[in-house]
């Protein structure tokens, strides 16, 4: 009952919310004062299901717990606004994030343009799942994210996200559709995660029509030096010139969204190893682990996804 209860408050909590940086969007508004427009700062306060409800577009906010008790959050757009407009079974496609971000990054361009949209005109039924540790997923039934003495709640890698809350999430969204398979498009870390997932659990590749892999990250072998490698994930994308600077406001209102440090520091492992491997603990946590002192390769050979 006391497990009930504490689930409904956060599903509560999670409805009355504003973007990851909305306090820092207002005071940058501030700053520069008549420089954005009314909508374009209106996106950056708003959360994900709020900027979803602001386009016209019908949304839905999932929330699952994994086996280790972490709340994980999903946003549905079932269907299109403008087309394939009427409620009904339509093929299922779930994209999941990059690191450091959320469900966001598939739909801050706006209408006509962002990933999701795009694909709820186009007929689909489009799911966004959050990762453990992010603004929409940082939550867990027995462990506090904010507490200091008892970082419990950080001890996680994309090797928790791949094999512990990806199944969740695709199972959950399976059995909510009725389906059993859907489409999946992965950023990043998000393609990371479904190779970590089908290595280690093969039965998933039956459950994967189509894998659309965006900036895969797994081998790392041209790399040579860490530091820059990892510097790079800090970079300002905001130089990058096919980015609408107008729409800064909104990008940053939403990003980063939050991820543990050993997210990081397993890609860092990546490009030190020029291996896609599991993660490096000491050896004696390695062997207790994995029978060996280091960590085995993730066994692609386990992998079908060749469907496209």
């Amino acid at each position: 009952m006391i497990k009930f209860a504490l689930f409904a408050a956060l599903v509560t909590v999670a409805v009355a919310r504003r973007s990851p940086h909305a306090d820092y969007i207002e005071e940058l508004v501030k700053q520069n004062e008549g420089r954005y427009s009314t909508d374009v700062v209106e996106d950056a306060l708003l959360d994900v299901p709020g900027l979803i409800r602001k386009y016209g577009y019908p949304v839905e906010v999932h929330t699952v717990v994994t086996s280790d008790n972490y709340v994980l959050e999903a946003h549905r757009i079932p269907h299109g606004r403008d087309q394939n407009n009427e409620p009904g079974v339509r093929p299922v496609v779930f994209l999941f994030h990059g690191l450091f971000s959320s469900s966001a990054e598939f739909l801050v361009l706006g209408p006509g343009t962002a990933l999701a949209y795009l694909l709820a005109e186009a007929g689909f039924d489009v799911w966004l799942g959050n990762a453990r540790g992010n603004y929409y997923s940082r939550n867990n039934l027995v462990l506090d994210p904010d507490d200091l003495r008892n970082p419990e709640f950080w001890k996680f890698g994309w090797e928790q996200i791949g094999n512990i809350d990806l199944p969740t999430l695709l199972d959950y969204v399976l059995a909510e559709t009725g389906q059993s398979q859907l489409h999946y498009i992965g950023h990043s870390q998000g393609c990371t995660s479904l190779l970590v997932l089908n290595s280690l659990q093969p039965s998933y590749n039956e459950k994967v029509i189509s894998f659309h892999a965006l900036a895969p990250a797994a081998f790392f072998n041209n790399n040579e030096l860490l530091a820059f490698k990892l510097g790079a994930h800090f970079s300002a994308p905001l130089e990058v010139r096919q980015v609408n600077t107008t729409l800064t406001p909104v990008i940053l209102g939403h990003a980063p969204a939050g991820s543990s440090a050993r997210q990081l520091s397993h890609f860092g492992q990546s490009i030190t190893s020029k291996d896609f491997r599991r993660f490096n603990y000491l050896p004696i946590e390695n062997i207790e682990l994995y029978n060996r002192p280091v960590p085995p390769s993730y066994d692609l050979s386990q992998v079908d996804l060749n469907k496209i």
